[in-house]
């Protein structure tokens, strides 16, 4: 009797704990072999209302979906913008009022300390971290600014890496891997609003070059403790320095490989795979293939090689890509495999940094497309619209564009990291992927498809 007792106890607990648990998942609903997560799981991550305790929801989906998610060593990631460095078409709502255009600017306001550190406390948080990884997410890529390590002579405001260690920790805590991004560097490297100063390129100037490795020195001391191994996979050298104008290729080249070496060599590096990956200028990774075979030697696969290379893919910006129909927009995606693959193939490790669901494409009534921006046919709708607009139509022109891409990278590459996380909402359209999930445009998880072996149809 007493054992049965037990046995009906036990079974009364096992059966709230379930019920608790399924209360705490998020509804998945959706048609088409879409899969979205339901508005109550997009709530702010800031807000104190929910229906179960914040950590507890995303992590029964992450922990399901872990067993279900593909076992390829493949780093399934997305960006977190607009956190650390400042940009304003991502996050306006923090400019509103002040005149700034950039992070520069925005750091001369009188309580500029004050309104970053409410930013950093509330943009991205460790539910954040759940909710990607409940995605199906394994990775992060963090940007930040050289002004974190070092402000002299210069407008910005420091603490940015304090931050970054507690994301290190959230990241930890949900089993992802984190790249750290040196998003800006002294003098600028591009002349971007992501480089911190909108305007003059200098970066290349023999002092704002030793400043940035001294501050690499100070990044790979500090993330390539052993303390970091099961986290931080690898550090950006820089991002996206331009090769036309104020910089020259060969120099960008020669400091790239002169700083891996000088790393390398130093020994603060406690992390023996910490990858030291540099963002290839906007060059063909065939003009990458000489510094690989001199940092990695004889490596005979891509996992054993220090020296990495990123490229951001993109079909939005130049006027070959704005010209474009979807389906010519999907092509070129597949195509890409070709280009991603001449790293794979030379045991270089490859990671595309950034890429988007965005394409300048309008859908029609009768589901044909065409480039633009705008139409006046009943009917037709166009990606500049708000995503929470979106028409059935356009959702599926979006969505097949995105698998032709991840199914790309996961073929070709050894990660991929979407551009960016989220934005102020409406701000920026399809380049919130928390937008994108909710509508259906990006995978629910990352690995699932609609259109599955959309490149080889």
């Amino acid at each position: 009797m007493k054992q049965l007792l037990v046995m009906l106890v036990n079974h009364i607990l096992l059966a709230s704990v379930a019920f608790r648990v399924v209360q705490c998942l998020p509804t998945v609903s959706g048609t088409d072999g879409d899969r979205t997560l339901s508005s109550s799981i997009k709530a702010s991550s800031t807000s104190s209302q929910h229906v179960c305790p914040s950590h507890a929801r995303p992590k029964a989906v992450s922990q399901a979906r872990a067993q279900s998610a593909p076992h390829d060593g493949v780093l399934r990631g997305v960006n977190i913008g607009a956190w650390l460095v400042l940009e304003k078409w991502l996050v306006p709502s923090i400019f509103e009022g002040t005149g700034a255009k950039d992070q520069c600017s925005f750091d001369q306001l009188p309580n500029s300390l004050a309104r970053l550190e409410k930013h950093w406390a509330s943009w991205f948080t460790q539910q954040d971290v759940e909710k990607l990884a409940s995605y199906g997410f394994n990775a992060l890529r963090i940007p930040i600014g050289y002004w974190a390590y070092d402000t002299f002579d210069s407008p910005y405001k420091s603490g940015a890496d304090a931050w970054l260690e507690r994301a290190l920790d959230w990241a930890a805590d949900a089993n992802m891997k984190v790249l750290i991004d040196l998003h800006g560097a002294p003098g600028s490297q591009n002349a971007f609003d992501n480089s911190g100063c909108i305007g003059v390129v200098d970066w290349q100037r023999p002092v704002n070059l030793e400043r940035t490795s001294a501050i690499l020195h100070t990044m790979a001391r500090k993330y390539g403790q052993q303390r970091y191994q099961n986290v931080v996979m690898g550090i950006q050298l820089i991002n996206e320095p331009i090769s036309w104008g104020a910089n020259d290729f060969e120099k960008t080249r020669s400091w790239a490989k002169n700083i891996t070496q000088d790393l390398l060599a130093s020994r603060v590096i406690e992390n023996p795979n910490l990858k030291l990956v540099m963002h290839d200028a906007f060059r063909d990774v065939q003009e990458w293939l000489e510094p690989h075979r001199s940092l990695n030697g004889n490596a005979t696969e891509a996992k054993n090689a220090l020296f990495g290379l990123d490229t951001h893919l993109y079909q939005v910006f130049v006027p070959e890509d704005k010209n474009l129909i979807q389906q010519q927009h999907i092509e070129k995606a597949c195509r890409w495999r070709e280009k991603l693959q001449a790293a794979k193939k030379a045991n270089f490790p490859i990671y595309v940094g950034e890429w988007s669901v965005a394409t300048d494409i309008c859908v029609w009534p009768d589901n044909s497309t065409t480039p633009g921006t705008t139409c006046t046919a009943v009917g037709c709708q166009c990606q500049s619209a708000p995503v929470s607009d979106w028409s059935t139509a356009l959702v599926k022109e979006a969505r097949k564009f995105v698998e032709a891409q991840l199914d790309t990278w996961h073929t070709a590459s050894d990660g991929y990291f979407l551009w960016n996380f989220k934005a102020d909402l409406g701000a920026a359209g399809p380049w919130s992927l928390y937008e994108s999930i909710e509508k259906g445009i990006v995978p629910n998880p990352i690995w699932d498809r609609a259109y599955p072996d959309i490149c080889s149809s």
